[in-house]
């Protein structure tokens, strides 16, 4: 696409007759918590479809398709009890607890909620407390200890 190409009023190209419009392939999304985990499947249309990325490096990002509750945390060990564990983010260097947060995904809404954590949880610079649940929304920046975190929507249910 270059700057005369005809675009919508969310800036995607318009398909014009005798012209050929490339989409951009959709990201592999990975399924958590795994098939094996679930408690009630769902299909892939009423889920969430979410992405997270380490701010400053941008080419990293998790495309994550959620079923149900899922543990972020960082561990060396393969089997530390977590979801998705950002030790390839270095987690466990920037303070990210083994058990840090459980995002909870409901129809309407994602939430966040910090798991005791030792360094603790923000969103958008402001503290979140142990028992409380923030719901996050589009561009969100979740600090997990000294890790920053960009959470994108994807798809909605």
């Amino acid at each position: 696409m270059n700057e005369t190409d005809p675009v919508n009023h969310l800036g995607e190209a318009l398909a014009i007759p005798g012209s050929e419009v490339v989409a951009k392939p959709e990201p592999d999304f990975q399924i958590v918590p795994a098939p094996d985990k679930q408690r009630n499947p769902t299909a892939s249309e009423d889920c969430w479809r979410i992405s997270l990325a380490p701010l400053g490096n941008g080419d990293e990002v998790l495309s994550l398709e959620l079923h149900g509750d899922i543990v972020i945390g960082a561990n060396s060990a393969e089997s530390a009890g977590v979801d998705i564990n950002l030790e390839d983010w270095q987690g466990s260097l920037r303070g990210v607890s083994t058990r840090h947060v459980m995002l909870r995904p409901t129809h309407s809404k994602i939430y966040v909620m910090d798991l005791r954590s030792s360094a603790g949880t923000a969103i958008n610079g402001l503290p979140l407390g142990v028992g409380w649940a923030y719901a996050l929304q589009n561009n969100d920046t979740i600090t997990l200890g000294h890790l920053n975190i960009r959470f994108r929507v994807i798809r909605q249910p």
